[in-house]
């Protein structure tokens, strides 16, 4: 279908409830161990609450993902349960309401790092203060990944409020 007027992306968007709504990814997404970067356009009407804009943790055991107002009003997070530490959260409120914001997590494996990037700019994050690297195995969750929250097998109070594109 042709692109929607006024989104940022060339696919469309979804819009989310924050109640019900997510999309289930094909199982090729699930348990990604090696390097990746996660990108979307984000356009939320809420920032107060944990809202996932990507997720592969279902058992909230060893799952990570990347989410808007865990760690506060605007700001993001991208964490790995299977690490120390746990995650890394944008020091400032960076995400206005109602307004596209183009957001991306990258992992890199290899040096053992998470990034959050903002309209292209790395963030400041908490975590390990000195820098993004971590300790430990990245992990891996048994159920499906997810864009826009949690799925119903797992965790339901995660939900997106507002737009996300690709």
């Amino acid at each position: 279908t042709p692109a929607h007027v006024g989104n940022p992306g060339t696919c469309g968007y979804g819009i989310f409830d924050g109640v019900n709504d997510y999309v289930a990814l094909p199982n090729s997404f699930d348990n990604q161990q090696g390097s990746f970067t996660i990108t979307a356009w984000i356009n939320p009407s809420n920032l107060d609450r944990g809202s996932r804009i990507f997720a592969d943790d279902e058992s909230n055991s060893q799952g990570y993902a990347f989410s808007l107002g865990d760690p506060g009003s605007g700001k993001l997070r991208f964490y790995s349960r299977g690490v120390t530490p746990i995650s890394v959260d944008t020091l400032a409120s960076v995400i206005p309401t109602n307004t596209w914001t183009f957001v991306a997590a990258v992992h890199d494996v290899n040096a053992k790092t998470r990034e959050i990037y903002v309209n292209g700019v790395a963030q400041i994050v908490t975590g390990n203060e000195l820098s993004n690297t971590y300790s430990g195995s990245w992990g891996v969750d048994n159920g499906i990944a997810s864009i826009g929250g949690e799925t119903d097998l797992g965790e339901i109070a995660n939900r997106f409020t507002g737009a996300i594109d690709e």
